[in-house]
């Protein structure tokens, strides 16, 4: 009897990964396909010349970030589809470079946290996914909301009673607002990006708490079970 159980419990997996490849083709199609779109009508706009000098410069920049978003959008799929990325350390290797790529240029300090070895745990094509995009999606609000920001945290732990994945980033805005005043702390505009990551970490059997802290910082902590 186990035999038959087992093979029915992978071939459902099978399943829910293949429905998840489908999925994520869609978002690409969707995602990707708007910035080529973008990048074409802004290439046409340049041909014609209309625009005058300075019109052009925003036009040959709004292009190069609509080309930037698509490279990084690519990149992102081939990085959740390669099975060769399904360990906690090619995890945090990801979570390090897009870290690094986004935050840099505005000045943010990045502070990692983490055991000094990590175990060669394999998530999930559902939960790797879904953890990379919550992780994403707090990176934005930091950048597009909390200016005051001079240092963000990134904690990744596992505990083991009962097994699960922990991670919990926040910006840590106190020494900032010290030293400049009139900084402002984060302000949170909108509730869309707060429900997709607790709609992410719920989709994957998982926990999330996110928000503004007392001392204007913004905080977010997942659990995911393993």
């Amino acid at each position: 009897m186990g035999a038959p159980c087992g093979s029915t419990a992978r071939r459902r997996q099978a399943q829910r990964e293949a429905a998840l490849r489908t999925q994520i083709a869609a978002d690409l199609h969707d995602d990707v396909g708007t910035l080529l779109s973008q990048i074409s009508l802004q290439s046409s706009l340049l041909q014609e010349g209309v625009a005058d000098a300075d019109g052009q410069r925003r036009q040959l920049g709004q292009i190069s970030e609509a080309s930037r978003s698509a490279v990084r959008q690519l990149n992102d799929v081939v990085w959740s589809l390669d099975a060769h990325n399904d360990t906690l350390p090619q995890l945090l290797d990801r979570l390090r470079d897009y870290a690094y790529e986004v935050l840099a240029p505005s000045g943010l300090h990045i502070k990692f946290e983490v055991p000094e070895t990590l175990p060669t745990t394999h998530l999930s094509l559902a939960l790797r996914r879904n953890l990379y995009l919550i992780y994403k999606e707090t990176l934005h609000n930091v950048l597009k909301h909390a200016a005051g920001a001079s240092w963000l945290r990134v904690r990744l732990s596992l505990e083991s009673s009962p097994s699960r994945l922990l991670l919990e980033i926040n910006n840590e805005v106190v020494p900032v607002l010290a030293a400049h005043p009139t900084a402002v702390p984060y302000q949170r505009r909108s509730g869309h990006g707060l429900r997709n990551i607790t709609q992410r970490a719920v989709a994957v059997g998982g926990t999330a708490e996110c928000g503004p802290q007392a001392d204007g910082s913004f905080r977010v902590r997942v659990q995911f079970p393993l």
